[in-house]
């Protein structure tokens, strides 16, 4: 997609994943398609960037911000959430001002970072004290976030989506290092020890030729902010 995600939303990715409900309605959607489900970040991001008009049955060219979007969010299909890569709010901070297109192709600026975004989603979503009685279980079973002093409330997520990350195995990294006359190897030592980050995605590339399925290894290196080394 061409596009560098905020550091808020990587870390709140990686806290407690994506594929998600906050609150009851509002879901974050996976990075990539998953068995039985084509919505995702990259699948609809792809999609409505070409597909916007007939979606929304709009005129041939629609307003720029389609062509460009990154969709990351969605409420049952009535309401979309994307970031719009063309608006920097905060170039130290890394974020993007965030939009709302409902079911009639409105655009509305609801935020200018992700974690606006999840403040919009707290008062818009928030269950009303007296009726979270009868939420029961399912209400006590939530994630509360803890948010920064800064931040007045905090935020729920549904735990189901914490998980731990699996790194690799050791001989399965061992044979990768070793595959196309240690390529992956050489990537992974140039970016240690001269500092080429620059090279995480081609090291992905590398690692995924030479055999490796591991999911959370190959989107660290994606991201270029990797936390798994395989040890």
């Amino acid at each position: 997609l061409d596009f560098k995600f905020p550091p808020s939303y990587r870390a709140f990715a990686e806290r407690f994943g994506l594929d998600g409900h906050l609150f009851i309605l509002p879901s974050l959607l996976p990075l990539r398609d998953t068995p039985g489900s084509d919505w995702s970040v990259l699948g609809t991001s792809r999609y409505f960037r070409t597909k916007a008009h007939e979606y929304w049955n709009l005129p041939e060219s629609p307003p720029p911000l389609f062509a460009r979007m990154v969709m990351f969010a969605q409420d049952s299909g009535y309401e979309q959430f994307v970031f719009d890569p063309s608006e920097v709010t905060d170039a130290a901070e890394g974020e993007y001002r965030v939009y709302s297109i409902d079911k009639s192709a409105d655009i509305t600026p609801i935020g200018d970072s992700f974690p606006d975004f999840l403040q919009w989603i707290y008062n818009r979503y928030r269950p009303d004290p007296d009726e979270a009685e009868d939420w029961g279980q399912e209400l006590r079973a939530w994630q509360v976030i803890k948010p920064e002093a800064s931040a007045p409330h905090p935020i729920e997520f549904d735990r189901h989506c914490v998980r731990e990350k699996q790194p690799p195995a050791h001989e399965h990294v061992k044979l990768w290092l070793a595959s196309n006359n240690h390529t992956a190897r050489d990537l992974a030592l140039s970016i240690r020890d001269a500092g080429h980050t620059d090279a995480f995605p081609i090291l992905a590339d590398a690692l995924q030729e030479a055999g490796c399925t591991n999911a959370d290894l190959l989107d660290a290196c994606r991201t270029g902010d990797p936390d798994i080394d395989g040890k």
